[in-house]
């Protein structure tokens, strides 16, 4: 007997929508985070960085450029640090955050970062680059900023999604086609967790990056990525 061709087109369809049910409650399924926290084990040891001369201050995550400028939307992170690090006239800060499976997209957390919200509180990029760090080959955005009154700023940061480094590579906030773009990069893994690591700098970058909380922090921090890259292939 011949089926006729509405019956047949009915039975594909079916197939196709049940496919596509599975495929959607697997990516909405919620992940078990790689990272076993607390966030400030990613974080220079206080005591050791004292004894190499350094004062250690802990600031309010809300004094970051980042959430100065987290107008539309929270950042809904689920732990972040501010740490800030003197050393005679040399200064470091450091601005770490951590987002557990599902608490926030990708692109949204990418449109925080230096190029947007520091330009939006009034910086001006000088220079724009990329440093591999010396502990990894983890690629770091690197930036010069002039504050308005023309004081410089050196930066570097670091976006990870499951261990690997994550930008739109524009310059600014995330494209129109950023869901394509995750959708095309990530598959169904679209709820994976995220790390967020900045450090700047009134020194130049060539000056502080062998410095002891600038090794440390970049040391653990290149630890954290291959830990969650290793288990996103699990």
């Amino acid at each position: 007997m011949i089926r006729p061709p509405y019956a047949t087109l009915f039975f594909v369809a079916t197939v196709l929508l049940f496919a596509i049910a599975l495929v959607a409650g697997a990516a909405l399924r919620p992940l078990e985070p790689a990272f076993q926290g607390p966030l400030s084990r990613l974080l220079p040891p206080v005591e050791a960085m004292e004894l190499a001369g350094w004062t250690v201050t802990s600031r309010p995550v809300g004094e970051t450029p980042e959430l100065k400028q987290a107008v539309a939307e929270m950042l809904n992170f689920s732990d972040a640090h501010y740490i800030v690090y003197q050393k005679n006239a040399v200064r470091i800060s450091l601005y770490l955050a951590y987002w557990s499976p599902g608490r926030m997209p990708h692109r949204l957390v990418a449109g925080h970062t230096p190029d947007v919200c520091w330009t939006g509180s009034g910086w001006a990029a000088q220079s724009v680059g990329t440093t591999t760090v010396w502990c990894s080959s983890i690629p770091f955005e690197q930036r010069v900023f002039a504050s308005p009154l023309k004081e410089l700023e050196h930066v570097v940061w670091c976006h990870l999604v499951s261990g690997r480094p994550f930008s739109y590579g524009t310059g600014r906030e995330p494209p129109w086609y950023a869901s394509i773009a995750d959708l095309w990069r990530l598959g169904i893994r679209q709820r994976e967790e995220q790390f967020f690591l900045r450090i700047s700098s009134n020194a130049p970058w060539d000056r502080v990056r062998d410095s002891t909380p600038v090794r440390v922090a970049l040391s653990k921090y290149a630890e954290q990525a291959k830990t969650g890259a290793s288990s996103s292939l699990e």
